[in-house]
């Protein structure tokens, strides 16, 4: 608008914006950054979802190709027999073929995890064990956002197996699971390889397991490439879980090196048997991600409101779910809705060969 000023008996011209005009424009410039933000949002949170699955078929990869190189997967810990020191994780176990070979020469296999020359190592930033959409991630820190499938259960030198279970009151870290319903838990027992033993069951039914340390000693239990029979394709191998690794309440635990079994696994729910007894009355797949009180504890995504290092359930920040990495390679996003009987069929190589309470079918990308 130009606006016509009288001075000293002349007339001048200024040009200029009403107050009127000026807030109309600040409203349409308003109405525009509405329109656009979201889509902006919208591509930055897509392009992190993407790296998120590079990272983790780069890590599913680096797992079969040590499978193939070593004859076995790697073990999810490795705990001495005699003392209570851990050496190693399967991350560790994987850095070569993560193109960290600078790491893993430098590794001190005979040294615990976190000795002082092994912590300063474990502190190492490696982006491709992070998801961008992990807000748990402590900069220039190990840290960890996926977790190895550990089935239904761990041990720690071939003791029992044991599960994290939010039912326990105060919650214990290692809670006796009877995987054969038989009534008994094996404690104290040794290692007996049995069909349909609770350490049978525990090996037909997750891919990572405790081994001990140093190798060749003590219980040793792994899966092969041949030995997966339900199919690469339908075993899952690393699932997003944004509570392990690192813990800026426990810098000492080693962030991605941590061979304890909460803080480098994903475990199903113990609920699905109740009061951790797999007799047939007691099995129910459907509670392994139940949204329901109190199984909900150990469902899926329900990791996300609990500390770090004491959720070893898968979890991410993604909308609605998580990503996992199948045996061949091959990540999928699944609802956080996931039926827990397709759930538990994923996460058992073996399940197919399984009898009694715990048997599955085969499933199909169908199921899920």
């Amino acid at each position: 608008m130009t606006k016509y000023i009288k001075t000293s008996g002349r007339v001048s011209l200024r040009s200029g914006f009403t107050v009127i005009e000026l807030l109309v424009v600040i409203a349409v410039i308003s109405l525009l950054c509405s329109l656009i933000l979201p889509g902006v949002l919208s591509a930055r949170g897509a392009a992190r979802r993407v790296q998120c699955k590079s990272n983790l078929k780069n890590v599913g990869l680096a797992l079969y190709s040590q499978a193939q190189n070593k004859g076995r997967f790697p073990s999810g810990g490795t705990f001495s027999s005699i003392t209570p020191d851990g050496y190693s994780n399967w991350v560790q176990e994987i850095l070569p073929f993560l193109e960290r070979n600078d790491i893993a020469e430098l590794w001190h296999s005979d040294q615990p995890y976190n000795s002082p020359e092994n912590l300063v190592l474990a502190n190492t930033r490696i982006q491709v064990l992070e998801c961008p959409d992990d807000i748990t991630v402590v900069p220039s820190f190990g840290n960890l956002s996926y977790a190895a499938n550990g089935g239904f259960a761990w041990t720690s030198a071939g003791e029992c197996p044991a599960t994290l279970h939010a039912l326990a009151s105060p919650v214990q870290w290692a809670v006796a699971i009877d995987l054969n319903g038989d009534g008994k838990t094996c404690a104290n027992d040794t290692y007996v390889p049995m069909v349909g033993t609770d350490h049978d069951l525990m090996l037909r039914s997750g891919m990572f397991f405790m081994e001990s340390y140093p190798p060749g000693t003590g219980i040793r239990r792994a899966h092969t490439i041949d030995s997966v029979h339900d199919g690469l394709t339908n075993t899952l191998l690393v699932l997003e879980n944004y509570r392990a690794g690192y813990d800026p309440f426990f810098p000492d635990f080693g962030g991605w090196s941590s061979p304890e079994a909460w803080r480098t696994c994903v475990f199903v729910s113990g609920y699905t048997c109740d009061k951790l007894q797999c007799s047939a009355a007691n099995v129910d797949f459907s509670r392994a991600n139940s949204r329901q009180i109190p199984y909900q504890w150990e469902s899926i995504n329900f990791g996300r409101t609990q500390p770090e290092g004491r959720a070893p359930w898968p979890n991410s920040f993604h909308m609605g779910g998580f990503h996992a990495v199948f045996g061949d390679g091959h990540v999928r996003f699944f609802s956080e809705q996931l039926d827990g009987r397709v759930y538990v069929a994923l996460m058992s190589p073996q399940g197919s060969r399984i009898n009694g309470p715990l048997s599955q079918s085969l499933v199909s990308a169908t199921d899920y």
